[in-house]
Parts: structure tokens; C-alpha cells; sequence
């Protein structure tokens, strides 16, 4: 019996570990989705001599007439704060156990009510940390979504080629001679130090889609004569290769290095962080393919005469998707850790952007203004926990082992 209590009481906690995982992601997605209706400072709906308007909706910086509050029905957010909006009476750092004031109706210095309170405090300026957090979670989210958007992009495309067309099948052949004139030319162009580092991101993206354009060009040039000066190689050694060098340089410095180079916006941001958050999906995807391209029902789908694309969406994507969507919540998570870094270190999104990565930097000066870390760090800490945890609970529950 004492046995059996154990067991149960052991089933129990494990239950709730699994579904704080779950519901700590609800709540991160939550805030970020409905943050205007969360922290505002103008309010939701007012109710005034039976006209209703809403307040929040309203972008206009100067405040519109309207009848005393008295007479009206005004539902307030949770927070009655934006994160730009400065509070004069709890600037220079009000905690969030320090005593803080607000002015009442007849202009006196008081209190602040408990519906006003600053309840993790505020920053140098007055701004409210709550809001802040709020708001900064939803451009943390943004980044970081998008990044793997455009990462699953680039890595599902080249793992598909890779595990598709396999080694030693539908090799590339590369006209050296068009490769290196190429080569040479946008060495000399940016050897001049007449393009700033923007333009010349700009100039090698143009060069290798004119590259691209010369191979596909000379490829459908049957003429003997221009073999001698093709290379061949394998789509998958070629795609490996490429990899190899992403993983030879540890992410976190040639995100720096691309940063250094570029003007920090959130463009930029979420460029970086997808060119260099592919790899692992493509190698999972390559070797995913390559397991069940041998299937039986994958050879009856191609003696019916269904293309490359129909299959890998019809047949192949159905039964990896529970891999690839372990590798995305880990890519997710990295993407979140990584934009945290970077606005941390100074040299991601601008200053007057406000992230979490942002306002935890805000407080590494500040020692006293423990709040300023504590908070968000918590709040980002959890949520990429919550990430891992759940992708570690899809891979055991899937067994799979290549990740």
C-alpha cells in the first residue's frame, strides 16, 4: 500500500511539470497577442451620454474633449500604463515594495492606489516595468517567430534536395570559368572601398543570383565544347559542405561578426538570426527523407506519377512531422535566447526598441534596481525552459533518436 501511495503521489507531480510547460506557453503567446488590451494607458471603452467610443484605438497624441469621467462608464486594462509612458512622481528607480505616489483629484500629492501601483516597479524614467514586459515580450516573440519561419524555409529547401536527390544522382555541373569571372569581379568591386558593409550584403546577394542564372543558363547548353569547363558535383555533397561550415563556427560569433557589419534593426535581426539557425533543420530533414524515400508507398507514389513536391507534401511530411516540429521548438527556442544576447550585448534591435533582452540590460548598470533583471529574466528564462521542456517531452514521446 505504502508502495502503490508512492507511485501515485509521483504521477501526480508529474502531471503538473507537464502541463506547466504547456501552460506557461499559453501565457507567454497570450500577453504578446493581446498586450494592448493588457497594459494601456488609454482605456478600452467609454460610455458617455450613450455614445460609445474606444479610447485605445485612437492614435492621436492630444487628448479629445469629452464629458467629465464622472458621467461616464470607462473600462480601464489591467494595467493602466503603456511602456513609453513616464510616471514624474516614481522616476529614479521605484521598486516594487517602495512607497509610491500619484496626485489625487484635488491636485494633492498621495498614495497611488492599488490600481495604479507600479507593481514591478519602474526604471530610470518612470516607465512602468509590467508594461514594458508586455510589450517587449510581443517584439521577442515577433523576431523570434519569424526568424524560424524563414530558418525552416532555407533548411527545409536544402534538406530536401539533400535526402531527394541523394549522393551520387542529378549532379550540378558548375562552369568554373563564369564561376570565377564572377568571383573575381565582386572581389575587385568591393576590394575599391567605395560600397558601405549594407551595400555590399546587397551586392554578394545580387552576384550569387547572377551566378545562379549563369549555371542554370550553360546548363541547358548541349554544345561538347563546353564541358571541359564544367565541374561536376553531388546536390547533397555540395549542401553538406555548406553545412559542415555553418557548424564549424559557433552561432553566437558569427551572429556577431554579421552584426558588426550591419546597421542593428529588426530587419537585420531576423535576417541573421535565419541564415544561421538552418543547419539543424536541414540535417534532420535530409536524413528524415532519405530513412523513408525507400518506402513502399513513396515507389508507389512515383510510379503514379506524382512529382518531388507532391510527394515530400502528400506522403513524406505526414509522417515526419513530429521531428520537425521537435527541431522548430528548439530552433524557437535558440532564436528567443539569441535575440535575448544580442539586445543584451548592446548591438541587436535599437535602442528605442524595447525587448526583453533589452530591459534586462537596461538594469546590468543599476544594481540597486534588482527588479530590472530579476523580472524579466525570469520571465524569458521560463518561457524557453517551457520550450525545451516540451520538446523534450515530443521526442520521447515519438522516440525519436537524431535529434
Amino acid at each position: 500500500m505504502d508502495k502503490m501511495k508512492i507511485w501515485k503521489i509521483r504521477g501526480f507531480f508529474n502531471v503538473k511539470k507537464i502541463y506547466f510547460a504547456e501552460s506557461y506557453i499559453f501565457l507567454f503567446l497570450f500577453v504578446s497577442v493581446f498586450a494592448i488590451f493588457i497594459a494601456n494607458d488609454k482605456p478600452l471603452i467609454r460610455i458617455c451620454d450613450g455614445s460609445i467610443s474606444f479610447p485605445f484605438l485612437s492614435k492621436s497624441l492630444t487628448k479629445e474633449k469629452s464629458p467629465p469621467e464622472n458621467d461616464c462608464f470607462i473600462m480601464h486594462t489591467l494595467m493602466p500604463y503603456s511602456p513609453d509612458k513616464s510616471d514624474y512622481l516614481n522616476t529614479d528607480f521605484a521598486g516594487p515594495f517602495d512607497q509610491q505616489w500619484s496626485v489625487d483629484g484635488n491636485g494633492q500629492i498621495s498614495e497611488i492606489p492599488l490600481r495604479n501601483r507600479h507593481w514591478l516597479g519602474t526604471n530610470m524614467r518612470g516607465n512602468d516595468l509590467a508594461a514594458q514586459i508586455v510589450y517587449g515580450t510581443r517584439i521577442s516573440l515577433m523576431v523570434s517567430l519569424l526568424s524560424t519561419v524563414l530558418s525552416f524555409l532555407i533548411g527545409g529547401l536544402l534538406g530536401f534536395a539533400a535526402g531527394w536527390y541523394g549522393p551520387g544522382k542529378n549532379r550540378i555541373k558548375v562552369y568554373w570559368l563564369m564561376a570565377g569571372g564572377l568571383l573575381l569581379f565582386s572581389l575587385l568591386l568591393f576590394n575599391m572601398n567605395l560600397l558601405t558593409p549594407k551595400d555590399r550584403i546587397i551586392g554578394n546577394v545580387i552576384l550569387s543570383g547572377l551566378l545562379l542564372i549563369f549555371i542554370m543558363i550553360a546548363a541547358k547548353i548541349r554544345s561538347s565544347h563546353f564541358y571541359k569547363y564544367a565541374v561536376f558535383f553531388s546536390a547533397d555533397y555540395v549542401i553538406q559542405r555548406f553545412s559542415e561550415i555553418f557548424s564549424a563556427i559557433p552561432r553566437i560569433i558569427l551572429i556577431l561578426a554579421l552584426v558588426s557589419l550591419l546597421e542593428p534593426s529588426f530587419n537585420i535581426v531576423v535576417f541573421i538570426l535565419s541564415i544561421t539557425g538552418w543547419v539543424d533543420i536541414s540535417r534532420l530533414l535530409r536524413s528524415e527523407i532519405q530513412r523513408i524515400k525507400h518506402e513502399g508507398f513513396i515507389e508507389a507514389a512515383k510510379v503514379s506519377g506524382m512529382g518531388g513536391l507532391r510527394i515530400f507534401i502528400g506522403q513524406m511530411l505526414p509522417n515526419i512531422w513530429p521531428s520537425m516540429l521537435v527541431i522548430l521548438l528548439y530552433t524557437f527556442a535558440g532564436n528567443i535566447a539569441a535575440e535575448a544576447s544580442l539586445s543584451f550585448l548592446g548591438v541587436g534591435l535599437p535602442a528605442d526598441v524595447v525587448s526583453l533582452g533589452s530591459l534586462v540590460a537596461s538594469g546590468k548598470v543599476y544594481f540597486e534596481a534588482w527588479w530590472l533583471v530579476v523580472f524579466p529574466g525570469v520571465w524569458i528564462s521560463g518561457f524557453i525552459y517551457s520550450l525545451f521542456s516540451l520538446s523534450r517531452k515530443m521526442r520521447n514521446k515519438y522516440e525519436i533518436r537524431n535529434i
